[in-house]
């Protein structure tokens, strides 16, 4: 991937903004070479099979970043600037004014395609394999979106927030193509979705405490509302340690 830079002033900075500049490309090489970065143009990947095939037929014709699932956008801010200059001049203005100064604009905007600069970026894995199933062909595809609401590492990031949100939550797909169809299989996993933390000491286990709290029982109640009603009936497995 090459960087350009559209900034014509940049002949004319100085040492220390070109220090700056040099380290921001740093990050953005970095960004680059990070594993698990994944992004289509023609395809919304944070939204699996399931739930893509119960919208709207209307919202599929919308641009990707409208289509986007929030919660698996790991460049949501970097494309904050975008996404705003285009709602302000293209969808919310009702002044005369700024109307005439729209269809103006419309010419250079379809001549821009901002909507083509707006693509979410989501963070995960992905793994594909075919073989052959009494001569025919089988496609099978794991897909991993890791949310993007409560990050952190093991031990220093556990349980939920008080909107029912669980640290490192991760959404997983198993799509199998067989002669034309599509079959779509999710799994999701997360901490348990209580408030509770696992202070790291020099213990091989930390120990876990309960954060008490008078939301605690809203916070679980958030949770799980919130899987039915993104995934419907939902079976849940209790993988926590027995002691």
């Amino acid at each position: 991937m090459k960087f350009l830079c559209c900034n014509e002033a940049i002949k004319h900075l100085t040492s220390e903004e070109k220090r700056d500049e040099a380290y921001f490309m740093s990050l953005l090489r970095i960004a680059e070479t990070t594993c698990g970065l994944y992004y289509s143009y023609d395809r919304d990947l944070t939204l699996n099979l399931q739930r893509a095939s119960k919208l709207a037929a209307g919202r599929v014709h919308k641009p990707l970043w409208k289509q986007a699932d929030p919660r698996f956008v790991w460049n949501r801010n970097l494309l904050e600037e975008l996404i705003e200059t285009k709602v302000i001049l293209f969808e919310e203005n009702t002044n005369v004014f700024l109307i005439f100064l729209f269809r103006l604009l419309t010419y250079f905007y379809t001549l821009l395609q901002l909507d083509e600069f707006i693509t979410p970026l989501i963070q995960g894995s992905f793994q594909t394999e075919q073989f052959t199933l009494k001569d025919r062909l089988v496609r099978i595809t794991l897909f991993s979106r890791r949310c993007n609401r409560r990050l952190g590492t093991r031990m220093w990031r556990r349980g939920a927030n008080l909107e029912g949100a669980t640290a490192n939550f991760v959404e997983t797909e198993q799509l199998v193509e067989y002669e034309g169809l599509t079959s779509s299989f999710i799994q999701v996993r997360g901490s348990i979705p209580l408030l509770w933390e696992q202070i790291v000491d020099l213990s091989y286990k930390p120990r876990p405490s309960i954060i008490e709290h008078e939301e605690m029982t809203k916070v679980v109640e958030r949770h799980f509302h919130d899987l039915s009603q993104r995934y419907g009936d939902t079976m849940v497995i209790d993988l926590t340690d027995k002691v």
